[in-house]
């Protein structure tokens, strides 16, 4: 197993990410990290997934102080298995289901597909159901809640004629979920081979949900990805820019993919966009944390 590090970042502005104060944090062969800030606890939680041998297992880690490795506890495995997503959302509110994951199953005992999960600390977590709750899903999946409603959406990756395009799925009530649809594929005014990895989601600025959208060029090298930003005024319908907002440094840590993987709360006095990188067969993840 390679020994990888993850960068956890604390910006102190909005500034690019350039001008940001970087932390190590060591992690192994960590990928998809999902950071909050706990308001009742006065403490940030972790969640990441990890490849632990031959099983791919969720991982949670706490602290009080984000900027010191040594400040963070112990790894502490939630899940063993082949299941894939980190992506959580704190009601804040005290209870069996203050936090809600979507986790993608492809394990042994249930049948492969997409389900949700609830939790009261964010540790112990329960199935929602016994079955998937949408038939048609693929491995990455981006939970988010409307702050402004209420209402729950799924961003969701799936593969057409072999290229990923990006589907969205609203609930009202995290129980009953709308039939997704495509938000996300290529078009006459992308080039080359254009992909799309889900969106990290969302942020509110002037009442305009904001969110990170992850793009892959295939056709470039071996592969890059990098993020551009993507709005919605309702959560249904989502414009898109063709601009690069966070590339890779060449010959950087995020050379080959710089993405946005979560984003928590607009509640929070932080918000976290965070990047996966990678080159080849090696990844590591960056935390961000911007102000």
């Amino acid at each position: 197993m390679f020994r990888l590090v993850a960068v956890l970042v604390l910006a102190l502005s909005w500034a690019s990410p350039a001008w940001a104060q970087r932390y190590p944090l060591d992690l192994d062969y960590a990928w998809a990290p999902f950071i909050e800030f706990d308001a009742q606890g006065a403490k940030f939680h972790l969640w990441y997934n990890e490849n632990k041998g031959q099983h791919l297992t969720l991982i949670y880690r706490e602290a009080t102080n984000p900027t010191s490795d040594q400040a963070w506890s112990d790894e502490q495995v939630l899940m063993t298995g082949p299941a894939i997503g980190t992506t959580v959302v704190d009601e804040g509110v005290a209870g069996p289901e203050r936090f809600k994951r979507a986790v993608y199953w492809a394990g042994e005992g249930r049948k492969r597909g997409l389900y949700l999960q609830t939790s009261s600390d964010g540790k112990d977590w329960n199935f929602t159901t016994s079955n998937p709750i949408l038939a048609r899903t693929d491995d990455i999946v981006d939970l988010w809640k409307d702050p402004r409603t209420g209402t729950y959406g799924l961003f969701i990756k799936h593969m057409v004629n072999d290229k990923r395009e990006t589907m969205l799925s609203h609930s009202s009530d995290f129980v009953k979920w709308s039939k997704p649809v495509t938000v996300f594929q290529s078009d006459s005014h992308d080039q080359g081979v254009t992909e799309f990895y889900g969106v990290a989601c969302c942020l509110l600025r002037d009442n305009i949900l904001v969110g990170f959208l992850r793009i892959l060029r295939s056709d470039i090298d071996q592969g890059i990805g990098y993020t551009v930003l993507t709005w919605s005024r309702d959560g249904y319908y989502w414009e898109r820019s063709r601009e690069p907002f966070m590339m890779g440094c060449p010959a950087g840590f995020d050379a080959a993919h710089a993405w946005y993987t979560v984003l928590p709360s607009t509640t929070a006095p932080f918000t976290y966009p965070i990047p996966r990188t990678s080159r080849g067969i090696r990844s590591a993840t960056g935390p961000q944390l911007l102000r």
